[in-house]
């Protein structure tokens, strides 16, 4: 920038204190639009704009901590024209009018932040904002400077410019400013509501008289979404928010009297639409209300919808603590599931059959422990996958502690060692389903198999014949799978040799 500012010497006095304010806003100017042309030029601005998105406000905000790129010089610019601003207020006004005829957005913040300082006219700020395209006006971060400056000196507008503006905001985003396959018709309101809504009730929140059309919408659009709460302060003028916090982010009361049958679609829109401050909600709700969490998923089971999301954090919710009946119903529904959740939610699932291991096996259905109704259906989709083997892997250990396969085996061996069996008992029921992990060709064997290995001691024990013929020729040289099967079981060659 040193390169491009060349100042001449100024007088003395105010004069001359103007005088190098106006030359250095100038320059400044021309190297804010000269970067912006070249960023033009190689797409920095085009789509996404970039130059916009490195300048969170134009004013001294938090948001704008840690930044760069654009926004050092944005901040000079709006510094140097407030500074002019108080000596010189028809320079600082001729200076900035000019910026919201530029042709990129950053110019067009930089001319409503100027506007809407009181020695503008109030009509300038109404200009600078209706100037604004349909892109400026709803999806850049001018909506920061855009909703300060209505805030600020609505006031002062005619009764024609409010209605002006209200009408704009009330009529909503143009649909064409997005990709037609980008929203379905029912997200496509919400988004449109939103928008109106944010804009709306900013201006009411802040004490802004509003005509009785507007008021009206924004009574429609809250009954269409009573979970909507104004944010405090300025925080829904940004597109995103920043901030240092603790803990999960939800509020459940905001899901306190959503019937069961809109109760996950509800969640899961609140939280995309507002991820910064409710982006785990639905988990949240799942800890703090597991019974309506669950009659919520089976009105969406019922309608033909298995999303594994919302499932996934009912099965992370229930902990040992949770109702005997709810694990039950949970049980049920994963034996209706369909396979291809089933599948998206196995690791999932795998360890939560492990953690009520004891819990399932003691509630039958139709005479059939659930545990294994369970572990049978979810077995017969996982060792069945085509993902092949490769027993030189690395990570095996710590994958067969967290992959489906793995998690199966671990309850299997779990259960069989509860049982208390003697010296060459064997395995009893349990060997058929120990041999379908030991025969099952996949991925999902083989972390099966990894386990098998570090029990090997155990199960040798308490069914040689079944180790013997299944598990030890592993462990021989000329196997695949020899060098997996050692590191698993921790290298006790002596051990080993001394069984086979």
């Amino acid at each position: 920038m040193a390169d491009t500012i060349r100042l001449s010497q100024p007088a003395a006095g105010r004069s001359g204190r103007t005088l190098t304010l106006v030359q250095l806003l100038q320059a400044l100017e021309r190297t804010l639009l000269d970067a912006l042309e070249n960023a033009e030029d190689v797409g920095f601005t085009v789509g996404y704009d970039r130059s916009d998105s490195d300048v969170p406000s134009v004013a001294h905000h938090e948001q704008n901590r840690y930044r760069s790129g654009f926004y050092p010089i944005v901040r000079v610019i709006a510094d140097i024209w407030e500074r002019l601003a108080q000596v010189a207020p028809e320079r600082a006004i001729g200076l900035s009018r000019p910026w919201g005829q530029a042709p990129f957005v950053l110019l067009q913040r930089l001319a409503i932040f100027a506007a809407t300082n009181p020695v503008h006219p109030a009509a300038d700020l109404a200009k600078a904002i209706m100037g604004l395209d349909d892109h400026g006006f709803w999806v850049s971060a001018a909506q920061v400077e855009l909703m300060r400056g209505l805030v600020a000196r609505w006031d002062e507008f005619t009764p024609g410019t409010r209605a002006d503006i209200e009408a704009r905001i009330s009529a909503g985003i143009p649909r064409d400013l997005f990709d037609e396959d980008a929203f379905d018709a029912q997200r496509w309101e919400s988004v449109c509501d939103n928008a109106i809504y944010r804009r709306l009730s900013r201006l009411e929140t802040a004490g802004k008289r509003l005509s009785a059309d507007s008021i009206t919408l924004l009574t429609q659009i809250a009954e269409r979404h009573p979970q909507w709460r104004p944010s405090p302060g300025d925080r829904d003028d940004f597109h995103s928010w920043s901030e240092t916090r603790t803990g999960p982010e939800g509020d459940v009361g905001l899901l306190k009297d959503v019937p069961d049958e809109t109760l996950v679609g509800e969640a899961l829109r609140i939280e995309s639409e507002r991820q910064f401050d409710q982006g785990e909600l639905w988990r949240l709700f799942c800890s703090s209300d597991p019974d309506r969490a669950f009659r919520g998923l089976s009105a969406d089971a019922a309608a033909g919808n298995w999303n594994p999301y919302p499932w996934r954090s009912l099965f992370w919710a229930t902990g040992e603590s949770f109702d005997g009946i709810l694990k039950v119903e949970i049980a049920d529904a994963v034996l209706e599931m369909p396979d291809a959740t089933l599948i998206e939610l196995a690791g999932t699932i795998a360890d939560w059959i492990r953690i009520h291991r004891a819990f399932l096996d003691g509630e039958p259905r139709e005479g059939v422990s659930r545990l294994w109704l369970l572990w049978d259906r979810l077995a017969q989709l996982v060792y069945a996958e085509n993902e092949a083997a490769d027993p030189r892997a690395e990570d095996l250990v710590d994958r067969a502690l967290n992959a489906p396969g793995g998690v199966l085996a671990w309850t299997l061996i779990s259960h069989f060692e509860a049982s208390k069996p003697g010296p060459g008992a064997g395995l009893g029921d349990l060997e058929t389903r120990f041999n379908v992990i030991a025969r099952a060709d996949s991925e999902s064997g083989l972390l099966g198999r990894v386990h098998f290995a570090r029990a090997l001691n155990y199960l040798h024990r308490t069914a040689p014949d079944w180790t013997n013929a299944e598990i030890l020729p592993r462990f021989r040289e000329e196997h695949p799978e020899a060098l997996a099967m050692w590191k698993a079981n921790g290298g006790f060659r002596f051990q080993v040799q001394r069984l086979m």
